[in-house]
């Protein structure tokens, strides 16, 4: 098997044209995930994309791991709770 992969930087050195920027980005996310591409991070930008194609039982194994080794949520506080 072969797999395409790229990165894509946006990078807006116009404040004002941040709302442009993020609604390329997201479109971007939602191609990636719609041609049956996935992260390969966790994190804000791809949280609210990620839940919705994992396993609930490894978000709550991740969750409950993390929850273990970090209770006071200082690494990555919000990633994977489901609100971001």
């Amino acid at each position: 098997r072969a797999y395409a992969t790229g990165w894509v930087t946006i990078f807006v050195p116009d404040k004002s044209k941040m709302d442009l920027g993020l609604k390329v980005w997201n479109e971007l996310l939602d191609a990636i995930i719609d041609t049956g591409g996935c992260p390969y991070w966790n994190g804000l930008l791809w949280e609210n994309r990620a839940l919705k194609q994992t396993n609930p039982v490894f978000i709550d194994t991740y969750q409950a791991i993390k929850k273990a080794l970090d209770p006071d949520n200082i690494l990555c506080p919000g990633v994977f709770t489901g609100v971001g």
